[in-house]
C-alpha cells in the first residue's frame, strides 16, 4: 500500500505507468501529427501533455479534498507550486529525447527514448516518494526535498548542453531542408530562430 511502502508505490503505481503512458501519447503525436516538423515541436507538445495531465490531476485532487471537507484552494495552491512545475519540466525533458529519436538520422531511437524515460521516471519517483512518505516524519523536510526535485528537473533542462545542442542541430537541419521547399516551411518562433542563429551563425 501507499503508506506501508511509499517508495515502491511511487515507482510502480505512479512514476512508471504515468511516464510510459505519456511517452506513448507524445510519441504518437510527434509521429502522426503533420504540425510536428522539427525537434523543438516535440518539446512544446511534451510540456503541453505533461502540464495538462498535472492540471487534470490537480482538479481531481481538489474535488476529493472538497468531498472530505477540506479546502480546494489549499490543495490547488500546493499542487500548482509543486506538481505542475515538476510535470512540465519532465515533459520538456522527455520531449527533447523524443525530438532526437524522431528526427535524428544517426540516433539509436530505442536507446534515446529509454534514456529520457529513465531520467523522468527517476525524477518522478523521487518526487512522489518524498511526498508519500511525509507521514513517516519530518514532513517539512520531505516537502522541501520534493520541491528541490522540481528545481533539479529544471537544472537538468539548463545544464544538458549536449542534449540541447543536438536538438538545435537537428532542428537547424530540418529548417534548412524545409527552406528548400518553402511550401512546407513552418512558421518559426522568434525564440527558435534566435537560438539557431546564436548557435550556428
Amino acid at each position: 500500500t501507499q503508506q506501508a511502502h511509499p517508495w515502491l508505490y511511487s515507482l510502480s503505481m505512479a512514476a512508471i505507468p504515468e511516464e510510459v503512458g505519456r511517452l506513448i501519447i507524445l510519441w504518437w503525436m510527434c509521429t502522426k501529427m503533420k504540425s510536428v516538423e522539427e525537434p523543438f515541436d516535440c518539446l512544446v507538445y511534451g510540456a503541453t501533455v505533461w502540464a495538462g495531465f498535472a492540471a487534470t490531476e490537480n482538479v481531481l485532487y481538489a474535488f476529493k479534498e472538497l468531498q472530505e471537507g477540506g479546502s480546494a484552494f489549499v490543495i490547488l495552491s500546493i499542487r500548482a507550486s509543486l506538481c505542475t512545475i515538476g510535470h512540465t519540466a519532465w515533459g520538456v525533458l522527455l520531449g527533447a529525447y523524443v525530438g532526437l529519436a524522431r528526427f535524428g538520422e544517426e540516433v539509436n531511437r530505442k536507446a534515446t527514448l529509454a534514456k529520457g524515460l529513465l531520467i523522468t521516471i527517476t525524477l518522478h519517483m523521487l518526487y512522489d516518494g518524498l511526498l508519500m512518505s511525509v507521514h513517516q516524519g519530518q514532513p517539512l523536510l520531505r516537502i522541501s526535498a520534493a520541491f528541490m526535485v522540481d528545481v533539479l528537473s529544471f537544472l537538468n533542462l539548463t545544464n544538458l548542453n549536449d542534449l540541447r545542442s543536438e536538438v538545435f542541430e537537428i532542428d537547424y537541419q530540418c529548417n534548412v531542408k524545409l527552406d528548400q521547399n518553402p511550401s512546407n516551411s513552418p512558421n518559426l518562433t522568434f525564440w527558435n530562430v534566435t537560438e539557431i542563429k546564436s548557435t550556428y551563425l
